[in-house]
């Protein structure tokens, strides 16, 4: 069972799309879901960017983080899977880091402790790193994980690590066949 997948052939006119989408800064709304961690730019759910994602795309989101933040490992409340493509990543001082398992019980909880309201959809909850329970990916290439496996970030960067975050309506084993030509 994997968590995680890269996407080899993800479609580099639509990473350049994305891209360009983000320099641009027209957003439906800002939100510091973890003010000094994270802050998340909503996409108009109009917008022609989700032309180029299957239609079980829900949301098309930015993530930003600054400089020398970790993001606590955690499980999405919103959504089952997602699809983080870079828009500017130091792969060699940031990382993803995703469990290696889908047992919850592998894990060492800790309280919760989100900081926006959200849809609830299946289990939630924060998580202790322990580096090897977890696997690590840069970013190099986007991909496709599944949301209800403990995870998180580490930007040691000296710049913000910015992604695009697509929220599907299907879990990660579904939009893996969906998503099998990126694969």
């Amino acid at each position: 069972m994997t968590t995680f997948t890269v996407l080899n052939n993800f479609p580099k006119d639509l990473l350049l799309k994305v891209k360009a989408v983000w320099h641009a800064g027209i957003w439906e709304n800002i939100i510091k879901v973890n003010p000094g961690v994270m802050h998340h730019y909503w996409l108009h759910t109009e917008h022609e960017l989700f032309n180029f994602f299957p239609k079980e795309s829900l949301t098309l989101e930015y993530y930003l983080n600054p400089p020398h933040v970790f993001g606590a490992v955690h499980l999405d409340r919103g959504r089952f899977s997602a699809l983080n493509i870079p828009v500017q990543v130091d792969t060699n001082n940031s990382f993803f880091g995703i469990g290696k398992t889908d047992h919850l019980s592998y894990y060492t909880r800790k309280e919760d402790v989100y900081t926006f309201e959200t849809s609830e959809k299946g289990e939630k909850g924060f998580f202790t790193y322990e580096k090897h329970k977890m696997l690590h990916y840069n970013l190099e290439k986007p991909v496709l994980f599944n949301t209800k496996v403990p995870h998180g970030l580490v930007n040691n960067a000296d710049t913000e690590r910015i992604l695009l975050s697509v929220t599907f309506s299907k879990t990660y084993n579904e939009m893996k066949d969906i998503l099998k030509d990126w694969l």
